[in-house]
């Protein structure tokens, strides 16, 4: 890029060579006494009919020593590097990508929206559509434009306008979404995030906010580290307005954006319907689910864990047919589980894998049965298995599950030392 540049030059564009320039030291000024300085201010100050770097009185001046415009080096000593350099001021790699108008500009390689430096924050490329009051789907290959606060910066990201109809409280979900997602609402393209969610339902985000009436909100969906968006059902977004209340404590859905739907809404939970005895052989809410197959029995000491341990070693077990109640943060798992029970012997280090299993598997160690996520792990070892290192104290117990990637099944083989 030492070759030819551009200068301007009394409103014109001229071709200049800078390395027909004599060789001389660079200095930080014009020659002394030369009429033509300064050298970078566009006007032939000495009337010769040569202006800056054309005029022989600018030959060593630093502003007018080629500079590569693309090495991170300063060439010219001018403190100034790449493009910041005012001799790069017309190259093309100099220039801003003008966001709508389907040409590189700049040719880094990047047209329009996609080259996110220059256009993540364009109108064009900010917001990719428009979401109403109610349910939208939305696929997407997306850009790397957001930086959310509560997950993975590498991830790309679909972003929309949301101007709500009337002040109040929205839901917005991503269940549904084939991949680990992170969803935030800024204030506009640019403006400051006001809320962020990584996990609230398993790899799936939500975020409850109040909103104002006619004023325009950017929502974005990431995906959580650097994972392709699927082709044909990526995003699922859906936006509600919040309810008050936990309206329905059976259509599957969280009416007052709290977190937890239905029958574990603190508001259902206590409801005849919402209790199911776990050990009597009836189907006590008519949900068709009896005893341990109710998701409401999941914590239940009769249903968890479906295995015990006793001790380091080598456990074996099968996913058929079993239920599915936990949701690892580490990957998608709609697949049935087997969980395990294991009390540390002595205060240590332990190593958990599933290696020898037939299956993609997805490992997670919870404080106990309904309990807080400790650890989580889908693929390790470059394999489709899993493995993870956790420490405990002598006596204390947890609870290990291993379930299928998606919606997979198998045979376990569960590994602890």
């Amino acid at each position: 890029m030492f070759g030819l540049s551009i200068l301007f030059l009394g409103g014109c564009l001229l071709p200049y060579d800078f390395s027909e320039l004599p060789s001389a030291s660079p200095t930080t000024a014009c020659v002394e006494g030369t009429p033509e300085c300064p050298c970078d201010d566009g006007i032939d100050n000495d009337e010769n009919g040569q202006a800056d770097c054309l005029d022989a009185g600018c030959a060593t001046a630093v502003v007018c020593q080629p500079e590569d415009c693309e090495d991170g080096i300063d060439n010219n000593g001018d403190g100034a590097t790449d493009c910041d350099d005012l001799a790069c001021l017309y190259e093309d790699v100099c220039q801003a990508e003008i966001c709508d108008d389907g040409v590189d500009n700049n040719q880094n390689g990047q047209i329009d929206c996609l080259d996110v430096e220059d256009c993540a924050l364009h109108p064009n490329c900010c917001l990719q559509g428009t979401l109403t009051d109610t349910a939208a789907m939305i696929v997407d290959e997306g850009l790397n434009a957001n930086e959310p606060t509560c997950g993975d910066l590498l991830g790309p990201d679909v972003s929309y306008a949301f101007t709500p109809s009337k002040s109040s409280t929205y839901i917005f979900e991503t269940l549904g979404s084939t991949f680990d997602t992170v969803l935030s609402i800024r204030e506009g393209c640019g403006g400051a995030e006001l809320a962020c969610d990584d996990n609230t339902f398993g790899a799936q985000s939500q975020i409850t906010i109040a909103l104002q009436a006619g004023v325009t909100y950017a929502v974005y969906v990431d995906a959580k580290s650097n994972t392709t968006f699927l082709g044909g059902s990526g995003v699922t977004l859906t936006v509600r307005e919040a309810e008050t209340t936990e309206s329905d404590c059976h259509d599957d859905i969280d009416n007052d954006g709290n977190g937890v739907a239905d029958c574990f809404d603190p508001e259902c939970s206590t409801l005849p319907d919402c209790v199911e005895l776990c050990d009597d052989g009836l189907d006590n809410t008519n949900d068709g689910l009896i005893d341990c197959l109710d998701p409401l029995c999941a914590t239940d000491a009769v249903c968890c864990p479906t295995n015990t341990t006793s001790g380091v070693g080598t456990y074996n077990t099968a996913t058929y047919g079993l239920n599915n109640f936990y949701a690892a943060s580490c990957s998608i798992t709609e697949s049935p589980e087997a969980t395990f029970a294991f009390t540390a012997p002595q205060t240590g280090i332990y190593v958990i894998d599933t290696f020898g299993s037939t299956f993609d598997t997805v490992l997670s160690v919870y404080d106990g049965c309904g309990g807080l996520e400790i650890d989580c792990n889908d693929d390790a070892a470059s394999s489709l298995l899993s493995e993870l290192t956790i420490a405990l104290m002598e006596d204390e117990s947890v609870l290990i599950v291993v379930e299928g990637y998606e919606d997979q099944t198998g045979v376990v083989t569960l590994n602890i030392e």
